[in-house]
């Protein structure tokens, strides 16, 4: 299984990297569009934070991956965003200047939506009805 699950880890992290960056980018576009950073800032929280939220539910309901597997996914994912290298990847942008700091504040509220929404519908999966 540990094959398998590194495998089925490395597609979803590349899942959530691609979105991520897309989210982000297309944020930088509704910037630019209305020349004003706070809301480009904004849109890239909400774009995020909708691309986390729906590829983690993925994750939990069609991954098969265990729940520290799907966890990995999300962080891994994270890291492999280029716009998280800088701290621009969700919103701590709003409060921190680009940086290690900035880096850590996104990378938290990222795996800590992620896990939210896995630990959730695997919960509500489980429930017998």
């Amino acid at each position: 299984m540990t094959g398998k699950a590194i495998a089925r880890t490395a597609l979803w992290a590349v899942l959530y990297a691609l979105l991520g960056f897309i989210a982000g980018v297309s944020a930088v576009g509704v910037a630019v569009g209305t020349q004003d950073v706070a809301v480009g800032l904004v849109a890239r929280a909400v774009l995020v934070a909708l691309v986390v939220f729906l590829v983690s539910l993925l994750v939990a309901r069609r991954s098969g991956l265990a729940l520290p597997w799907a966890a990995g996914a999300a962080t891994i994912g994270y890291l492999l965003n280029p716009m998280a290298w800088d701290g621009r990847a969700f919103i701590a942008q709003m409060w921190f200047p680009p940086g290690p700091g900035a880096l850590l504040v996104d990378l938290v509220f990222w795996v800590g939506l992620a896990g939210v929404v896995l630990y959730l519908a695997r919960r509500r999966d489980a429930v017998p009805r």
